[in-house]
């Protein structure tokens, strides 16, 4: 089973769909920003977070032992990430970027590398706060995707290449 998008009713119902995608960005930042302290800390969270992961989303996180967030990831399987890549990924400016990041090392949240590179700090996975802004996250999430099933704008597709034969507005993301 997968979602997809009605692109008919999306249109249609456009101002409802842009009401609540917006509604539910700002439910997910105020709780990243509840670990952090502010949006741009919290930014650079995400994407030093994402930027050291976002590989994982193509292995088998389960047979590594590392499904579960208070598991830690080792090292071998992180990405480098630098000020660069953080600075590129939030469009905050080098410079607010490096102090930002400093900022987070010091209060714990971050670490650097010998050789600079920056991740979370490891013992951050076993704090229950993230894996309550995580399962928040995800409620938050659940909840704006029943209100678009409610709406129409999104539709539960129990086989996506019929429907998206049958329906040539929807599409599919499976």
């Amino acid at each position: 089973m997968s979602l997809g998008v009605n692109s008919a009713e999306a249109e249609a119902q456009s101002r409802l769909t842009a009401i609540r995608m917006v509604s539910m960005t700002l439910r997910l930042m105020e709780r990243w920003r509840g670990l952090v302290g502010d949006n741009d800390g919290a930014m650079i969270m995400m994407a030093v977070a994402l930027i050291n992961t976002e590989s994982l989303t193509r292995t088998e996180l389960v047979e590594q032992g590392i499904a579960d967030i208070k598991n830690g990831v080792p090292p071998n399987l992180l990405r480098r990430c630098n000020i660069s890549s953080v600075a590129l990924a939030t469009g905050l400016n080098r410079e607010t970027t490096r102090r930002k990041v400093a900022y987070l090392v010091e209060a714990g949240l971050l670490a650097r590398g010998e050789d600079g590179h920056v991740y979370l700090q490891p013992e951050l996975r076993i704090r229950e706060e993230m894996a309550h802004t995580v399962r928040s996250q995800l409620d938050t999430f659940a909840k704006t995707a029943n209100e678009f099933l409610r709406d129409g704008t999104l539709k539960l597709l129990d086989d996506p290449e019929s429907w998206a034969q049958a329906d040539e507005g929807l599409t599919n993301y499976s």
